[in-house]
């Protein structure tokens, strides 16, 4: 008994040892990066940086570049500092760390350079304040101010203003529409004209009778207002989105969310719209398509839709959606919208700005990225001056440091157009107090041409 004993404790201690010499070590544990300075959250105004980082990690660090140049470690303050230079748009930073006789290790860091400004020009730009108005601009350089109210709450304008090419200034014209709207969209078809769905009379609406579902066209060429007939089921939602589907032969229109009629049958009832839903133009009259070209969404209104595939014509194929979703609470949401995909309507969520805005502006500022300007929260008094950047190919956000828009006042129901390749018109909107402004600005972003 004793000699069983013995040996179940020698064949015990044998395999302990032989465990212990085939154990396996693992990899070598990832050294963790931080940006000490700058913050590359924030957009980077110059082509050369000075970046300095935190490596911590467990073994001495012997070297550590940033693109290929090297860092230089301070032992003062325990970083490793060296210039970077930065490309106008978006930068993927590589950083390589060695540390020993090991392969480096790889880390990534994002920054976008782009010296933004912001200028105020004349307020008289403007014949009347305005806010939730859209611009249009066609091809010979016209823009056109349509909508929009003096109040947030406030009966829909019906006029008509026009900026021509060479001036500065938009000038309300004697043509009107049948309808005052705010909320409303505003599309340039293939042949020049405008046609304008949805809205309301007022901004602040309480029946589904204060929405609009009458169709008009605006042709530039001879001034005229034209009310279209419609048929199908009527459109009756305000701040939603509206597109011009790239199809050579057919002139489709797809409006996605918005606020509206969210009843059936004859039990109508306000609420989110979270549909997207397909108009064809035939002959002057706009037909409802069954079914719709994509699923349902998300409860969404005041949220911006904006091309930023290789097209960026009216009729472009991939667009980025950002916004906010109206649930139990409002919460921040992004997507891309491609057309293009092979299987259909491809839809697929991307970050999110944080904190959200609903009722900003959205503009593409160069390739691969959509600036996003003002805005507003959940409450109707947290309105906003931000300006956010948004990179396409690193789904990241990057903010202009607040120190450049001193003079770029906080608003919602805004439009920001672009006049010029890198200069962004932005106009009107309502304050905090629901009252509409002119406070036109230019926003100059560089671009790859400048």
């Amino acid at each position: 008994m004793r000699l069983k004993s013995c040996i179940t404790l020698l064949l015990g201690m044998s395999i302990v040892l032989l465990s212990a010499c085939d154990r396996d070590f693992g990899s070598p544990p990832r050294p963790d990066v931080e940006v000490v300075d700058p913050d590359l959250t924030v957009v980077q105004s110059s082509a050369e940086v000075g970046l300095s980082l935190r490596v911590d990690s467990p073994r001495d660090v012997d070297r550590v570049t940033v693109d290929g140049r090297d860092l230089s470690f301070d032992a003062a303050t325990s970083t490793w500092m060296g210039p970077v230079g930065l490309e106008i748009g978006y930068n993927r930073l590589d950083v390589q760390i060695s540390i020993g006789d090991e392969s480096p290790f790889a880390d990534t860091l994002h920054a976008f350079r782009n010296d933004v400004s912001v200028e105020v020009i004349d307020q008289s730009v403007l014949p009347h304040d305005v806010g939730g108005h859209t611009i249009t601009g066609d091809d010979r350089g016209v823009f056109y101010l349509i909508g929009g109210a003096l109040t947030v709450a406030g009966a829909g304008y019906a006029d008509i203003i026009i900026r021509e090419p060479g001036e500065t200034r938009f000038r309300l014209r004697p043509w009107r529409f049948v309808a005052g709207r705010v909320g409303h969209t505003t599309t340039l078809l293939p042949d020049g004209r405008i046609l304008v769905l949805g809205g309301a009379f007022v901004g602040g609406i309480t029946t589904i009778e204060q929405l609009i579902f009458e169709v008009e066209i605006y042709d530039p060429a001879d001034n005229s207002v034209t009310l279209i007939p419609t048929t199908g089921a009527p459109i009756l939602r305000m701040y939603h989105t509206a597109v011009l589907r790239d199809d050579p032969d057919r002139v489709v229109v797809d409006l996605l969310g918005g606020r509206g009629d969210i009843g059936s049958g004859n039990n109508p009832e306000i609420g989110i719209r979270q549909d997207l839903r397909s108009f064809e133009l035939v002959n002057d009259t706009l037909h409802a398509l069954h079914p719709s070209p994509g699923p349902f969404v998300a409860p969404l209104a005041g949220h911006t839709q904006t091309a930023v595939g290789a097209n960026t014509s009216p009729q472009s194929e991939v667009y980025f959606v950002a916004g906010m979703t109206f649930n139990d609470t409002l919460e921040p949401v992004a997507f891309a919208m491609n057309y293009d995909d092979p299987f259909g309507l491809d839809i697929a969520d991307v970050s999110p700005r944080e904190p959200g805005t609903i009722r900003h502006a959205a503009v593409r500022i160069m390739d691969g990225a959509v600036a996003l300007f003002g805005g507003r929260g959940e409450d109707p008094s947290d309105v906003r001056n931000t300006i956010s950047i948004y990179a396409v190919d690193a789904n990241r956000w990057f903010t202009v440091d607040e120190s450049k828009l001193m003079n770029f006042p906080a608003r919602y129901g805004l439009t920001a157009t672009a006049v010029e390749p890198g200069r962004i018109l932005v106009l009107g909107g309502f304050d905090a107090s629901g009252d509409a402004l002119s406070a036109p600005r230019i926003v100059s972003f560089e671009t790859h041409d400048n």
